[in-house]
């Protein structure tokens, strides 16, 4: 994890900092050409070359809660409709507990990253 990065995870609550974690760990195990950059208050998660386009997964933190954003929601397979947003844009699903990320969200990250291109 580079400096920058975490800097960016410090000075927020102990749960806060856990749900950042588990969602790192995880985006960043979604593939070997993950690449990871903050712009303005969020952690965005892409393939290829940092800053190119607005990746596949962004991460905004809460005080007590963190939104994962969702930029190609549109493509996704959501049959439960967890993915909150404008009908063809980015959608969101805000989780307050490390136990939120069940295998559902983390198949859909998975899926994010499977269609984001390098």
């Amino acid at each position: 994890m580079e400096s920058e990065i975490g800097r960016y995870f410090e000075g927020r609550l102990l749960e806060t900092q856990k749900m950042m974690r588990a969602t790192y760990d995880l985006a960043m195990g979604t593939a070997k050409d993950v690449v990871v950059w903050i712009d303005g208050r969020e952690l965005v998660f892409g393939k290829g070359q940092p800053r190119q386009g607005r990746g596949f997964l962004r991460l905004i933190p809460g005080e007590v809660r963190i939104v994962l954003a969702f930029p190609n929601a549109p493509a996704l397979f959501d049959p439960k409709k967890v993915l909150k947003g404008p009908k063809g844009s980015q959608a969101s699903v805000s989780i307050g507990y490390v136990a939120e990320l069940d295998t559902y969200l983390r198949r859909l990250v998975e899926q994010a990253s499977s269609l984001d291109s390098a």
